[in-house]
């Protein structure tokens, strides 16, 4: 007899623990079709934390903050933690996780990790920090991860690592290497390009593989043509045209007023050609 009573209270023991533990898990993740926000914890339905993410159509009309969205996001100051899967747009658009579809801030947009295949735009401000598999627009774009894809920043465009297609800005700054197209009136490249660079000052900081365009064209070594005013190589193997061209190493055509090879053997400086096969 007391052996069955000793199972029938651990039986009972264990179920009321099951019970509490399943009950936690599903407490933890609260999820609902449409909610209406006023405040963070102003809202209907009525919100008791963070934990609630909506799976349907979240309205905003000051500030609605939850774990997720997926669906449609509309709002004065929209805020999630983990990620938006959708279409979020708000004046202010805060993402503390990563984005899947479309987040607008029509002043400020702002995202801590990835966006995977979507688009990120800011009226203002459009900041990720993470990888771009996307678009990210803005008046300033800053991303601190990789892109593959494009970045436009009418004003600013940076990119801390590594970009695999375009770069639009007044000043457009890549920290990594470069595949594709980056156009500013001041462009930079910290690493290789491989591709077209064109600004009024251009400047790669590795090494190209293409074609260099600016008033003032700067590269360590150059595969390919450099096109402006000045143009600066380390070493050129193929073309440089303008009116000051100069290089240690020439493996190809300089057309300008003054052309420099330093390291030729012979009439280091020439005018208007000089070539070296």
């Amino acid at each position: 007899m007391n052996v069955r009573k000793c199972v029938l209270r651990l039986g009972i023991v264990g179920i009321i623990t099951t019970l509490s533990i399943t009950s936690t898990v599903f407490a933890s993740e609260v999820i609902i079709p449409v909610q209406l926000s006023i405040f963070s914890h102003l809202s209907i339905p009525i919100q008791k934390d963070q934990n609630t993410s909506v799976k349907g159509v979240r309205l905003n009309l000051i500030w609605g903050s939850n774990n997720s969205v997926s669906g449609l996001d509309l709002g004065l100051f929209n805020q999630t933690e983990t990620s938006i899967q959708g279409h979020s747009e708000g004046l202010v658009n805060l993402c503390n996780g990563s984005v899947d579809g479309q987040q607008i801030g029509l002043l400020f947009a702002s995202n801590k990790l990835d966006i995977r295949g979507g688009v990120q735009a800011g009226g203002l401000i459009a900041f990720n920090g993470g990888d771009i598999d996307g678009h990210q627009i803005g008046l300033i774009s800053i991303n601190d991860g990789d892109i593959t894809g494009r970045q436009s920043g009418f004003l600013y465009a940076s990119n801390k690592g590594n970009l695999s297609g375009c770069q639009f800005g007044v000043f457009s700054m890549n920290g990594g290497d470069m595949k594709g197209i980056q156009l500013g009136a001041v462009s930079g490249i910290a690493g290789n390009l491989n591709g077209t660079q064109i600004g009024v000052a251009s400047c790669v900081g590795g090494d190209f593989t293409g074609n260099q365009i600016g008033l003032i064209s700067y590269t360590v070594n150059a595969t390919g043509n450099q096109w402006g005013l000045i143009n600066i190589a380390d070493s050129v193997v193929g073309f440089q045209f303008g009116i000051l061209n100069k290089t240690g190493d020439l493996q190809g055509l300089q057309i300008g007023l003054l052309n420099i090879a330093t390291r030729k053997s012979k009439c280091k400086v020439l005018p208007f050609v000089n070539v070296v096969w």
